[in-house]
């Protein structure tokens, strides 16, 4: 079945996960707020401590070896369903593949698109850049007002924009980052304030998230509700989520 208006379930709230390093430090707060609002959640590409209603993979290699663990209704790419006949057809699986309409994977550069249209059968104009990304424009078709994202940090290793620290065996290692990926770094910073968030706020649904989710490294956060959360779930002030 394919992703549309029509085929998503209908939510005012719905919860976002990405897998960043705040993910684990706010997982009290995402809980209460699903239970607070009885939200729909998304998940990029991992099972969590929580009941996920749709897990969204867009890489061959990571779909391959957790869909079966997947949780929920789970959705891919039409590339991803023409690469995996043979595995979406099990019996194990198959009555839950939902298929994501994007543009061929060909088309992705980084900074060509600058903006997402959606047709009524659901079909985008766009390839997002990674399952966390999707995950967001999967939501946006349960028509929701509020999506709260979480474990959006982005990269989480240790370096600059021209290198990164790897650790292993107690030892690190400082790589060169590739040209081709210092563009991709910066693209999907510049996708998520420039293309995607521009689209959420087009279609009038409010952005929540946390105050520790370093969100790609977005600085001006202007347009999006920052959450504070404890230890113990959401912090509030007069019953109002702050």
């Amino acid at each position: 079945m394919k992703i549309c208006y029509d085929t998503m379930s209908q939510k005012s709230h719905v919860i976002v996960l990405g897998a960043g390093p705040s993910l684990k430090e706010n997982f009290p707060a995402i809980k209460e707020w699903k239970d607070k609002h009885d939200a729909l959640v998304i998940s990029a590409n991992y099972k969590h401590d929580i009941k996920i209603d749709y897990t969204l993979f867009m890489d061959k290699n990571v779909f391959s070896e957790r869909v079966f663990d997947a949780e929920g209704l789970i959705v891919i790419t039409n590339r991803l369903f023409k690469l995996y006949r043979k595995l979406t057809s099990d019996k194990r699986i198959k009555n839950r593949i939902r298929i994501l309409q994007t543009i061929g994977q060909e088309d992705y550069e980084p900074f060509k698109h600058t903006f997402i249209r959606i047709q009524d059968n659901g079909l985008m104009n766009y390839f997002p850049p990674n399952a966390g990304y999707a995950a967001l424009l999967l939501a946006s078709f349960c028509r929701p007002e509020h999506v709260l994202i979480a474990g959006f940090d982005g990269r989480s290793v240790g370096g600059t924009n021209d290198h990164k620290l790897l650790y292993k065996d107690g030892k690190i290692t400082r790589i060169r980052i590739s040209q081709k990926k210092r563009w991709v770094n910066k693209d999907q910073k510049y996708q998520l304030r420039k293309v995607i968030l521009p689209f959420m706020k087009k279609n009038k649904i409010a952005i929540h998230a946390f105050s520790n989710d370093k969100l790609r490294g977005i600085l001006s956060k202007n347009n999006i509700n920052i959450i504070k959360s404890t230890t113990q779930g959401l912090k509030t002030k007069g019953g109002i989520d702050v």
